[in-house]
């Protein structure tokens, strides 16, 4: 099923996707946000590129406590998954 987006929504989602980018870009262990996948649901899929020193361990716990945050952050956003890619 394709949904339609209409302006409003296209707007909120760029503002939201700044916001969690500098929110996310502002940890030090973080590199780079790389991609934010919004979902029709309303939750978000965000792709992140760690710094070099991060161990495989660590980067499922940088994972989590991102997704902490930005559920703090922003309440409105049901559901959020940061993956390291």
């Amino acid at each position: 099923m394709m949904l339609e987006l209409n302006d409003g929504v296209i707007t909120r989602r760029a503002r939201l996707a700044e916001k969690l980018t500098a929110m996310i870009e502002g940890d030090h262990r973080v590199r780079k946000c790389k991609r934010i996948d919004f979902s029709n649901e309303g939750g978000a899929l965000v792709v992140i590129e760690l710094t070099p020193n991060s161990g495989a361990i660590s980067r499922e716990a940088i994972a989590r406590e991102l997704e902490f945050a930005i559920s703090q952050a922003e309440p409105a956003l049901p559901w959020v998954r940061v993956q390291v890619g």
